[in-house]
């Protein structure tokens, strides 16, 4: 997979579910908005380059912890970046927690999809490519 394709694709995902939890918490200006996108183009890019390297070379025992640690991190970063552009926010670590949280786990949710898709649609695995009749 190439670079691009790995930093954008998440972004993507990231800032489609973020944007979504913070027109739930009450974002809805244009300035706040373009300060979650800022926030997340910050803050993501970095963390899947740094996901990646330690995949690239085969550090995989270190994975969870990486993941973990730089959670944190962005969850921090992002709060204070909040803090600072959103003054408005009563609790701009509560929100940075609810976005990361909303962005984690909707995107192991969209993962996981694509997965069951990819497998319905692969040849022996049961799926319509396979020769599988579909119910009328």
């Amino acid at each position: 997979m190439s670079y691009l394709v790995y930093i954008f694709r998440p972004l993507c995902i990231t800032i489609v579910l973020e944007t979504l939890v913070a027109v739930l918490w009450g974002i809805r200006t244009r300035r706040e908005l373009l300060v979650v996108l800022l926030v997340n183009s910050i803050t993501n890019p970095v963390v899947n380059l740094i996901l990646g390297y330690v995949m690239f070379y085969g550090q995989m025992e270190g994975y969870r912890g990486t993941l973990v640690v730089l959670e944190l991190l962005v969850f921090f970063t992002e709060g204070v970046l909040f803090r600072i552009f959103l003054p408005q926010l009563k609790h701009p670590f509560l929100f940075s927690a609810c976005l990361n949280a909303g962005s984690f786990f909707g995107g192991k949710a969209v993962r996981g999809m694509g997965r069951s898709i990819a497998a319905f649609l692969t040849p022996g695995n049961g799926g319509i490519r396979s020769g599988m009749e579909i119910p009328k």
